[in-house]
C-alpha cells in the first residue's frame, strides 16, 4: 500500500481539504502510523480505512517548509507505514475531535504511535526523576492515563516512539523502563526508535540495549562508514549483522533516502537495493522491511513501488 502526504495549506487540525490519493494494495496492510511530537510540532493521522489511510491537512509555518514529510515503511506484513504530519504544538488543544479518527485506525488493528524528537533541536533529560515525570506526563496525556488536558481527546495511542538526534544520551533508557513499565497496567506500551546505523547510537543506544524496543527503523545514510556505496556493500552488511546480533528488538529496519537529494548520502539505486542489499540482509529473523525517508522524495521518484515487490 501506498501512502500520500496531503500538503493541504488548511487550518490546524481540519478535517477536510485532502483527497484520498492512495491505492490499495493487499499485500501490504498498514499497521503503524507514527504521530510524530517534536520541540515545535505534532503530526497527526486523519482516518484509516482497510487498505488505506487519510492524512489531516499540514499546516506549515512557512511556505517551503517540508516539516511534514514523512518517513514511509515498506514492510513484511504486518508492518506497513510511518506517518508525519505537522502541526504547530500551540494548536494542539483544537485536535481532540481527531480523537474518533484515531480510534477508527485502531479499530482496523493498525497502531498509532506517538514520537517524540526529530532530526533537529536538542532533546535532553536531567535525570532519572525527570525521564520518570516525562514518562507520567505522556501516559497520562497521550496513552492510558488520565489527564483533564488530553490534546488528542479521549483516543489512546499505542505507544512511543524515539527519534532522539541532538542533545544528550541520558536518561532516555530510564525513560523507556518507565514507559515500558505502563504496560502492566494492562494495554501494551509499544517501543520504537529511529537511531543511526553508526554502532551504538550516539543518542539512544543505552535506551536500545534495554531490551524494550518493539520495532528499530535503522538509519542507514548520512553515516559513510555504516551505508552502502557502489559496488560494496561491505560496510552495510556488517553493521546490519551488529544491530540485529547486538539489539534485542522484534523488527529492525532498513532506513534509506527515497531519492538521492533526500539526504546527503546513502541513497542506493533500486537495481542494487534489490539485486545486492536486501538479498543479504532480508535472511534475518529481525529483518522487518524498508524504512524511507521521505514521503515528499517519494512521491517524485516512485521508489517504494519499484521496491515493494521485492521486501
Amino acid at each position: 500500500m501506498m501512502e500520500v502526504l496531503c500538503n493541504c495549506q488548511k487550518a490546524p487540525c481540519s478535517l477536510t481539504g485532502c483527497e484520498d490519493l492512495m491505492q490499495p494494495v493487499d499485500r501490504l496492510v498498514p499497521q503503524i502510523i507514527c504521530l510524530e511530537f517534536a520541540k515545535d510540532s505534532v503530526r497527526l493521522v486523519k482516518r484509516c480505512h482497510k487498505f488505506d489511510c487519510k492524512v489531516i491537512s499540514s499546516f506549515h509555518e512557512e511556505e517551503g517548509d517540508r516539516s511534514g514529510e514523512s518517513r514511509v515503511s515498506v514492510a513484511n506484513p504486518p508492518l506497513s507505514r510511518i506517518r508525519r504530519i505537522s502541526l504547530l504544538k500551540n494548536h494542539l488543544n483544537g485536535c481532540t475531535s481527531l480523537s474518533s479518527d484515531i480510534k477508527s485506525c485502531q479499530a482496523k488493528g493498525i497502531k498509532v504511535i506517538l514520537s517524540i524528537g526529530e532530526g533537529a533541536g536538542s532533546y535532553y533529560l536531567t535525570s532519572s526523576e525527570e525521564a520518570r515525570q516525562v514518562a507520567t506526563y505522556l501516559w497520562n496525556n497521550f496513552l492510558g492515563g488520565q489527564s483533564s488536558s488530553r490534546p488528542l481527546g479521549k483516543a489512546v495511542l499505542d505507544g512511543i516512539d524515539f527519534d532522539i538526534e541532538g542533545g544528550s544520551n541520558q536518561h532516555w533508557d530510564d525513560l523507556a523502563r518507565y514507559l515500558s513499565g505502563y504496560s502492566n497496567k494492562g494495554k501494551k506500551v509499544y517501543l520504537t526508535a529511529a537511531p543511526q546505523c553508526p554502532f551504538p547510537d550516539a543518542w539512544v543506544g543505552g535506551a536500545l540495549k534495554t531490551g524494550l524496543f518493539d520495532y528499530v527503523w535503522v538509519q542507514f545514510y548520512n553515516n559513510p562508514p555504516c551505508q552502502y556505496s557502489t559496488g560494496s556493500i561491505s560496510n552495510l552488511e556488517d553493521a546490519w549483522k551488529q544491530w540485529t546480533s547486538d539489539i534485542r528488538a522484534t523488527k529492525i529496519f532498513l532506513g534509506l533516502p527515497a531519492a538521492p537529494a533526500a539526504a546527503g548520502s546513502g541513497f542506493i539505486l533500486v537495481v542494487d537495493l534489490t539485486s545486492q542489499v536486501l538479498p543479504a540482509i532480508k535472511n534475518s529473523h529481525k529483518y522487518g522491511g524498508v524504512m524511507l525517508w521521505s514521503k515528499y522524495y517519494d512521491d517524485q521518484s516512485g521508489y517504494s513501488s519499484a521496491i515493494k515487490s521485492h521486501v
